[in-house]
């Protein structure tokens, strides 16, 4: 009968194992992630929007309303824009507010004219040429929220509700026109 040295060759195969096992599960764990994705068809963003959606729907169960720390601060912003209050009704804030999109305004639009001044208008004529009025949508928002702090009036009851119907009815109205020009 023949002796063999079990402790040697187990502690050998152990080591190896372990070395060997952890590589290869990794490596089998990735080919198996890879595997499903390419089967279900998943792209990043569609898993990201998957993920997101899993675990915004779990601390939104986990975490109670109203409880995280700025929860309150919202809430009310929110309560405040839905009764028509677009501003805070603090005058240093509404000063400071009118103040900052004021200058905001007044820059883009002056930036468009420098630009325009800059890069298109020949040095003969006594005006800036190439400026449009569609350069200047993108600034509207920021001009309606100076319009508000400076007015610093509250919309009647029922007027925000009034504005958004006839804003949707009005972009409706102006994309089926388009649609109506462009295809028939």
């Amino acid at each position: 009968m023949r002796h063999i040295n079990v402790r040697t060759e187990a502690a050998s195969v152990r080591v190896s194992q372990t070395v060997t096992s952890a590589a290869s599960l990794f490596e089998t764990s990735r080919k198996a992630l890879f595997l499903i994705w390419a089967r279900i068809g998943l792209h990043p963003a569609t898993a990201f929007g998957f993920l997101s959606l899993a675990f915004g729907s779990l601390v939104a169960i986990v975490i109670p309303p109203l409880r995280g720390p700025d929860e309150i601060s919202h809430f009310l912003r929110i309560y405040s824009y839905a009764r028509g209050e677009l501003l805070p009704v603090a005058e240093v804030t509404r000063v400071r507010v009118a103040a900052l999109t004021g200058l905001t305004v007044l820059g883009y639009v002056v930036v468009v004219y420098l630009i325009f001044f800059l890069t298109y208008t020949p040095l003969d004529v006594n005006h800036v040429r190439g400026v449009q009025g569609r350069y200047f949508i993108i600034v509207l928002p920021v001009a309606a929220v100076f319009v508000a702090a400076v007015i610093n009036r509250e919309l009647p009851n029922g007027m925000p509700s009034a504005i958004a119907i006839a804003g949707s009815l009005l972009s409706g109205t102006a994309t089926f026109e388009a649609l109506f020009q462009a295809h028939w």
